[in-house]
């Protein structure tokens, strides 16, 4: 599942990858939320019976995120965004490795970085076990979304995507770590190429203010001093890090 709303320079590679795997066995669900006419034209020029593409009228990532698994409803929905690149065999090998997995709620990978010109520049690595990803949950988030394979039925019962215009992940995995039954893990290999690029909202004062308060509030819950320690760690990134207002 992708949600774009603009046509990207890299989109078509993006979707490329996608179209081209070598698990040929899946449906690819694409929203299309608040586009213009030109994205909208560019998505039904498209001619792939595995494609499904929906378009809303709301430009909120959580919204639209919510809305395709909806439609989805059932079994494991694999996570892709606009402007990275699915490596060829990620489907083939998500498939088998949740097998090995027994299954878990979610299961990630790492990343090649890439930048605008496709060059490598260099890599993400991940925590593996749900103990070790839960360990991390306080002070960074461990899974990369675009990597993510995740049970659907495990989002529902989360009630789905609460909010968060840049960090809507971060705030589903925090609240997933609740429930002692919920299985996080990652695998110990690059599914995606992930992309870095001038475009991108990384170091927004708005992402560091949405974690600072996701930290507040699981401090209120759980009243862990991890999470308070976490709170003051964002808050300080916030003053610290940013570079937009």
């Amino acid at each position: 599942m992708m949600c774009v709303n603009r046509r990207l320079p890299f989109l078509a590679a993006a979707i490329d990858s996608v179209l081209g795997q070598t698990f040929r066995d899946f449906d690819f669900y694409i929203i299309a939320n608040d586009c213009d006419e030109e994205l909208w034209g560019f998505l039904q020029s498209y001619q792939d019976s595995r494609l499904r593409i929906y378009r809303t009228q709301i430009g909120q990532l959580s919204f639209n995120l919510n809305f395709g698994l909806n439609l989805i409803s059932d079994g494991y929905v694999l996570r892709m965004d606009a402007d990275d690149i699915c490596l060829p065999d990620r489907l083939e090998f998500t498939k088998k490795y949740l097998a090995e997995m027994n299954y878990p709620d979610v299961l990630g990978g790492a990343a090649i970085l890439i930048d605008e010109n496709d060059m490598e520049i260099g890599h993400l690595t991940v925590a593996r076990t749900n103990r070790e990803i839960r360990s991390l949950l306080w002070r960074q988030c461990p899974m990369i979304h675009p990597t993510c394979a995740i049970n659907v039925k495990s989002v529902f019962a989360l009630r789905g995507y609460l909010g968060g215009f840049m960090s809507e992940d971060y705030d589903l995995w925090l609240r997933a770590s609740r429930d002692p039954g919920f299985v996080f893990c990652n695998a110990d290999r690059p599914l995606i190429k992930y992309r870095l690029s001038s475009g991108q909202t990384r170091g927004h004062v708005l992402g560091y203010s949405e974690v600072a308060g996701y930290m507040l509030r699981e401090f209120l819950i759980e009243g862990s001093r991890r999470f308070f320690a976490a709170t003051i760690l964002a808050l300080a990134k916030r003053y610290l890090r940013t570079k937009k207002r």
